[in-house]
């Protein structure tokens, strides 16, 4: 097993033991994808700002990456401010 897959699965863990992820339909095999509830979006907190189009068409456009780290990329790229980062959810980034 590769090491980053590795990080994956263990990250979904800690979130899946924190009842933050719920595993609906374990997928088995090759193309088999699992079906997963992402419980802490039923109960917030939510974040309503300005979406960073460009760079989410960026990300979405040119990147190589799959899967899960594209979504994550995506989720990203769409909450950066005008510098392409992202803070800690306490105002603009790095306050």
């Amino acid at each position: 097993m590769r090491v980053l897959e590795h990080l994956e699965l263990k990250r979904v863990g800690d979130l899946l033991r924190r009842g933050l992820l719920e595993i609906e339909t374990l997928g088995v095999g090759r193309g088999r994808a699992s079906t997963v509830n992402v419980l802490f979006a039923q109960f917030g907190p939510w974040h309503e700002d300005q979406v960073n189009l460009e760079l989410l068409e960026a990300v979405l456009g040119y990147s190589p990456t799959r899967g899960p780290a594209r979504l994550l990329l995506a989720a990203l790229a769409a909450l950066a401010d005008e510098n392409s980062s992202v803070g800690n959810g306490m105002g603009p980034a790095g306050t």
